[in-house]
């Protein structure tokens, strides 16, 4: 990890890396729904992500990339 794009937003992927429904990979793989679950966390954290950088945008009011702060939690009505 050498550049912004690959550091800027690590603390966003520790919160996806622990929201992903792990324990499906300790069940059978064929098992029914599971790609279902680990797209819907996917999209609901992604959203969440959204949300998070649309806000600060607005507040910082430049649209400076560098200016908006890591994700290092869920939003209360996320969880």
């Amino acid at each position: 990890m050498s550049n912004i794009r690959d550091t800027r937003l690590t603390g966003f992927a520790e919160l996806l890396f622990y929201a992903l429904p792990w324990g499906d990979i300790n069940i059978d793989m064929e098992a029914e729904g599971w790609e279902e679950r680990w797209m819907a966390t996917i999209a609901q954290r992604a959203y969440d992500l959204a949300c998070h950088v649309a806000t600060q945008t607005i507040q910082s009011a430049h649209g400076d990339m560098s200016k908006i702060p890591d994700m290092t939690e869920w939003p209360k009505e996320a969880e």
